[in-house]
């Protein structure tokens, strides 16, 4: 109310009372002895229901009709995987496959089963697990260039997959973390060694480092024919 007994009229957006005499204005509204805020008064309540309840501009149906009938754009499809290094090269799985990071420890051989890639039995979190040695698997060059690492320290450890049934562990050089990325932009593998080749998806760009996305179906299947050997 103002002084004349009358609610403040608000004409245009321009002209909204709260503007000019509220607390947004020069603060001369009588009605803040009252309700100290505009936002108390109902005044700025009634206009507030007004804009709600006024009816939608003819343009603002309009696009919006067109775009329901607009069919849904598709969607990148993303995977998240966990980036470590073996030797030389930069690979990473499907988050999805890995149970556990450890720190390294020996495997415990089997006699007449142990061999360059299958390296015998270890122990994670009290349960015995498979371990091989991807280093030989993937015929990895002896030694890895110190400007490969990522990390400002690097620590080895072993890596638990599993894939359906068939878990497996191995060892690695170093563990960088998880990182997710869209397949649709990963890129034709290109790697020297033909074995590695094999198990390689592709590959993604990761903090300027060429990392090679495993295959981990093909990986299980390659451990499990070891295995068995």
């Amino acid at each position: 109310m103002n002084q004349t007994g009358q609610s403040p009229t608000v004409t245009t957006a321009a002209d909204y009372c709260w503007r000019r005499i509220g607390v947004w204005g020069d603060q001369s509204c009588p009605e803040l002895v009252e309700h100290v805020h505009c936002g108390n008064c109902p005044v700025f309540s009634a206009a507030g229901r007004g804009l709600l309840d006024r009816e939608a501009p003819g343009d603002y149906l309009r696009e919006w009709a067109e775009l329901l009938r607009a069919p849904a754009g598709q969607k990148e499809e993303t995977i998240s995987a966990l980036v470590f290094r073996v030797g030389p090269e930069w690979l990473a799985v499907p988050t999805a496959a890995v149970v556990s990071i450890t720190d390294r420890q020996k495997a415990h051989r089997l006699p007449h089963r142990t061999g360059r890639i299958f390296t015998g039995l270890v122990s994670i979190a009290g349960e015995l697990q498979l371990a091989f040695n991807l280093h030989a698997l993937f015929e990895l060059p002896a030694e890895a260039p110190l400007h490969l690492s990522l990390s400002p320290q690097v620590y080895p450890r072993l890596l638990l997959c599993r894939r359906d049934d068939q878990a497996f562990a191995f060892p690695v050089d170093e563990v960088f973390g998880t990182t997710a990325f869209a397949l649709a932009r990963m890129q034709p593998a290109a790697v020297a060694s033909p074995a590695l080749a094999t198990f390689t998806r592709g590959q993604f760009v990761f903090n300027r480092r060429e990392v090679h996305l495993l295959d981990d179906e093909l990986l299980a299947q390659a451990i499990v024919r070891q295995h068995l050997a």
